[in-house]
């Protein structure tokens, strides 16, 4: 009979067994180093807060937090307290090959108490300054305690000699160091160099002084023109700078395209001026000691027109197309539009009596109100009057007081000028005594065709006839001649 003896394992329990709790939130790492194995270990955790009078499995959920996976080789224990000085842990190893290899190993946990480190800090003054300060209060301590403490920070940032700095801990101990610069991470490394705990880790503190918010300013206006002479209202609106800091303007003004300004007079966040050219405005503003420069803003002044009708006497004969009547702009500008209107309008946006084009051919005398407008904002009104003519104004109707047909070529037919301007006239000539010898329409008596004096072939006698002449346009003519 051969028997073979397992060999027992051997277990180490590795750990961080001194640790310092007042620089960052501390944890602690157990770890077994397993030597002899012969198979896969089981690990059994345990820990005692009385040198091993009770114990109790871990994870324990009173003190501190403890992080490990089943059967795991390696426990983390967090969030550690002052209170969990001198608690013990045990491991318990077995070589799952065999039954009867088993063993295990114990640490005790020390828990100091190292240099408090508090720190005040305060934004650089503006965003663009390096005098941010970070004032760091370092105390107390486990006595006899020394240790090195050295202070980095960003480019610019100004370190006080000495760096590192030597500090032996104690409950008086004290030391304030003021770190100056620009906005970023500042760290404050923790090294013991001798003392009873000179095998605490180096433990480092992260600061930062937060950047101070950029000034800025935005300019804006409640219109980019306006018509000149009327006011323009600018508004301009600070922010970012030192909280509480006084903020001030300072306005400038362009009249040649933003090429050069003048400074104006006033120092209010909003102004309210008069514009009597095209203008480019900026503000410059400050924040405490902090300025910054705003946008530009450009408002151009329009210019107000002059209206005025160029009325006739003679506008129109029966009918008028007011396209044809004449307005003008007498300042000179020529950017303009024209509306017309049978009533004064009451300002730019008032087109009740607006004329559509539709209705430009007028039949009846009207006053007329043209109104000028430039950029659709300035205005200005003129009125001027058409009249119209009647038709026998326009075309008389001129009946000869006599007529002759007696063959010598002169005044030989009864003619009437200006009939074939009006539609189908009806004329009729009596004799003194009533009876009608002559009965036509414009065709018969517009030169050169004329009445040759004569009733049904026959010459009538000298004497006095009588005419009555019917239109649609105008009233009806009754004569002699």
């Amino acid at each position: 009979i051969q028997v073979t003896a397992s060999p027992i394992p051997t277990v180490t329990l590795m750990s961080d067994t001194s640790v310092s709790i007042s620089i960052t939130p501390t944890t602690a790492t157990f770890r077994t180093k397993v030597t002899n194995a012969v198979g896969t270990m089981k690990y059994h955790w345990t820990m005692s807060t009385d040198n091993w009078a009770t114990s109790k499995e871990l994870p324990w959920t009173t003190i501190g937090t403890y992080t490990f996976a089943p059967d795991s080789s390696s426990v983390t224990v967090s969030n550690i307290d002052t209170l969990m000085t001198g608690y013990q842990y045990r491991v318990d190893v077995t070589d799952k090959s065999t039954t009867c290899s088993s063993t295990y190993s114990t640490v005790k946990l020390t828990v100091t108490n190292g240099p408090a480190v508090g720190f005040v800090a305060t934004k650089p003054s503006c965003a663009k300054e390096k005098d941010g300060k970070l004032a760091i209060h370092i105390s107390g301590g486990e006595p006899n305690e020394t240790y090195s403490i050295t202070f980095t920070g960003p480019s610019g940032a100004n370190i006080p000699n000495p760096n590192p700095l030597t500090y032996v801990a104690g409950p008086t101990a004290v030391a304030d160091v003021v770190l100056t610069g620009p906005a970023g991470a500042y760290d404050v490394e923790l090294k013991p160099v001798s003392g009873p705990y000179l095998g605490l880790p180096t433990q480092t503190k992260h600061f930062s002084i937060e950047p101070q918010i950029p000034v800025s300013v935005t300019l804006v206006s409640d219109n980019d023109q306006v018509c000149a002479g009327n006011n323009i209202n600018l508004t301009a609106d600070l922010t970012g700078g030192p909280e509480g800091g006084a903020k001030t303007y300072q306005w400038y003004e362009s009249t040649d395209d933003g090429v050069s300004y003048t400074q104006r007079g006033e120092t209010s966040s909003s102004i309210s001026i008069p514009l009597t050219k095209s203008s480019v405005f900026r503000v410059t503003g400050m924040v405490g000691t902090c300025d910054t420069t705003s946008n530009t803003v450009a408002v151009a002044a329009l210019p107000t027109p002059t209206a005025s009708i160029v009325a006739a006497t003679d506008t129109g004969c029966y009918s008028f197309d007011l396209h044809n009547l004449q307005v003008v702009e007498t300042t000179g500008i020529s950017d303009y539009t024209v509306t017309l209107h049978s009533a004064a309008p009451k300002g730019i946006n008032d087109n009740r009596y607006l004329i559509p084009e539709s209705d430009y051919i007028v039949t009846k005398d009207m006053t007329v109100y043209a109104r000028l407008t430039v950029g659709g904002l300035c205005s200005s009104t003129a009125s001027g009057s058409v009249y119209i003519k009647k038709m026998d104004q326009c075309y008389p109707i001129a009946v000869p007081e006599f007529f002759s047909p007696d063959g010598d070529g002169v005044n030989d037919l009864f003619q009437i000028d200006n009939l074939q301007a009006y539609d189908n006239p009806e004329i009729v000539v009596y004799d003194r005594y009533g009876k009608q010898v002559f009965k036509g329409g414009k065709e018969a008596l517009t030169p050169p065709n004329g009445w040759d004096g004569k009733y049904i072939s026959k010459d009538l006698p000298s004497g006095d006839y009588w005419y009555e002449m019917k239109f649609k346009e105008i009233k009806t003519k009754v004569g002699h001649f």
